[in-house]
């Protein structure tokens, strides 16, 4: 119970610092790892830019990977679907400030772009020759976040997404350009 009190003590103190408050021409650049969500892919990695048109609205961009394997087992076959996703996306991003603290910026971003994807299927027994099948991937792609970000120093915040699309939970860091 000490351990917690100190830490919310902790965490009040941080959040009564003013270390930045977005407005209009700043620009953040972020690595972020994304937790879930595409196929049975556990995890996928990218980045993300984004530009304040105003102290509300912004634009931007996400670039992301993701990958995964898949078994297949029939009675006498057996093989496997790899599968590759590149994402590219714009984003448009509205901030509100639900804190009432300089330290957060909490914002919601609509994505939308496309899946440059792959799907190879690999044999791993096949006694009856069969030709491998083929798939159609790749498309069209949408999202949509909710972010929290907390600045750490005046240029440098971590935050966390969660939401829709690439991945359930997305965490990173955002370095103010």
């Amino acid at each position: 119970m000490k351990k917690l009190l100190s830490l919310l003590v902790l965490l009040f103190v941080f959040t009564q610092i003013s270390f930045a408050q977005v407005k209009a021409g700043d620009m953040f650049i972020a690595p972020r790892l994304a937790l879930g969500g595409v196929g049975e892919a556990s995890l996928g990695y990218g980045l993300s830019g984004e530009y304040l048109l105003s102290q509300n609205l912004g634009v931007g961009f996400v670039g992301m990977y993701s990958g995964y394997t898949e078994e297949v087992n029939y009675v006498f076959y057996s093989g496997k679907w790899s599968y590759s996703n590149i994402y590219i996306l714009g984003m448009v991003t509205y901030h509100y400030d639900v804190f009432g603290s300089p330290s957060f910026d909490t914002y919601g971003s609509f994505n939308i772009g496309y899946n440059v994807a792959s799907a190879k299927w690999e044999w791993n027994v096949n006694p009856g020759g069969i030709p491998a099948p083929s798939a159609s991937v790749g498309g069209l792609v949408w999202g949509f976040t909710a972010t929290m970000r907390y600045f750490v120093t005046p240029s440098i915040a971590v935050f966390a997404s969660a939401g829709y699309g690439i991945g359930y939970l997305h965490v990173g860091v955002d370095f103010k350009l």
